[in-house]
């Protein structure tokens, strides 16, 4: 693994001395993974001495998206459950293309797909791991996000229109809605903000605690709004946009340049800028003191908000990073260049422990909270990740 200096500070990683617990913790049953393929596999190697563990065992289930045959055309993809515990790995359901897997629930012990559409995203809400369970749709828009408890989804519908510029002048806008998904299990659903119009676009969306935001480009410049009562009541940042929200109610936005706003071409279509954070709506900083962390997408929170991985560049260097963000330093979770630029190939989930589990390309790492990572391999027959992962208890 690489490492980056921030702040006069190195993170070194263990690589090696965690990669060999993991495997030996994953790989004690992992012979049944055989059974995607049909034959088990054999490990005639005597097993190392499992006192090299340094970290507390791993607790929960993994839950990974593969490609698969033999599911409806409109779920081209099926999740997969490893068991952090005994190593058995097992088929769920067929699902769509998986771009986001989310924990949510009073125990986060369900999951939420969202998969891009094109012009717009869908959830779907996953209670069921069963083989023959069918992912039920919660919600669709052109911006999605889960909020930062995991109960709810602010969602933004947008339409072209015609507005106004204070002066009278016309100008090329959007009509928007932003709604909120107030009971993820009934698919219950309220309107935050009705019928506004901007000279520009939603740039984000997002719900931290009870409150709703958006983000609005407007007429070129970008304020961000709290929605209360059917409408924007008040104003309560302006120069960047809100992308992310984390448990704690931490706030990562991202900072525009001189290129203006450009947005991710692909899921989840937010503004593409330098990272900044926030504790809440007050004066941010950049998320790593010293360096320009140009960030693409947020993926995952520790559960307390003390950590977070996102997918960036700084300098040359584009990979997927592993942020503290009281300190600011930053680890990177796999070599430059080896990230790809689709959501759906890569994901990160953080356990109860606060390890963070991440794949990318089909490759997954494990780092702990002292920013030690080290590869996981995958068993002969087990199916390949490829997608987003989620960590469910």
């Amino acid at each position: 693994m690489g490492t980056i200096p921030v702040e006069g500070r190195v993170r070194r990683g263990r690589g090696p001395l965690l990669a060999m617990g993991m495997a030996l913790v994953l790989g004690a049953v992992w012979w049944v993974g055989g059974r995607f393929a049909g034959e088990g596999v054999v490990d005639n190697e005597p097993e190392p001495d499992v006192s090299v563990v340094e970290d507390l065992p791993p607790t929960g289930r993994l839950v990974y998206a593969t490609d698969a045959t033999g599911g409806p055309p409109d779920r081209p993809q099926r999740l997969v459950v490893l068991d952090l515990v005994t190593g058995e790995v097992t088929p769920g359901p067929f699902v769509p293309t998986a771009e986001e897997m989310v924990a949510v629930g009073p125990d986060r012990s369900s999951l939420v797909v969202v998969t891009d559409l094109g012009a717009e995203g869908a959830a779907y809400l996953v209670d069921d791991l069963s083989p023959d369970a069918v992912p039920v749709e919660i919600t669709r828009g052109d911006l999605l996000a889960v909020s930062n408890r995991g109960d709810r989804i602010v969602v933004a519908r947008t339409e072209a229109t015609t507005g106004e510029r204070p002066n009278g002048e016309t100008c090329e806008g959007m009509r928007f809605e932003i709604a909120v998904v107030v009971d993820l299990f009934t698919a219950r659903e309220g309107v935050a903000a009705r019928g506004g119009i901007v000279c520009g676009r939603v740039l984000s969306v997002a719900a931290v605690s009870a409150q709703v935001y958006a983000s609005l480009l407007d007429d070129g410049l970008v304020r961000t709004a709290a929605a209360s009562g059917g409408e924007f009541r008040s104003f309560i940042l302006g120069g960047g946009a809100l992308v992310s929200a984390g448990p704690d109610g931490s706030w990562l936005t991202v900072q525009g340049g001189r290129e203006g706003w450009p947005a991710l071409e692909g899921w989840p279509h937010t503004p593409v800028g330098t990272f900044l954070w926030s504790r809440g709506p007050s004066v941010a900083r950049p998320l790593v003191p010293g360096l320009r962390l140009v960030g693409e997408r947020v993926i995952a929170w520790s559960p307390d908000g003390d950590r977070v991985t996102v997918v960036g560049t700084v300098e040359e260097g584009r990979s997927m990073w592993l942020v503290e963000t009281e300190g600011g330093s930053a680890v990177p979770l796999f070599p430059a260049g080896a990230v790809p630029s689709s959501a759906r190939s890569s994901g990160a989930s953080f356990d109860a422990e606060g390890r963070a589990f991440a794949v990318a390309d089909g490759a997954l790492v494990v780092s702990t909270s002292d920013g030690v990572e080290g590869s996981v391999p995958l068993p002969v027959g087990a199916p390949w990740l490829n997608g987003p992962v989620v960590w469910l208890p």
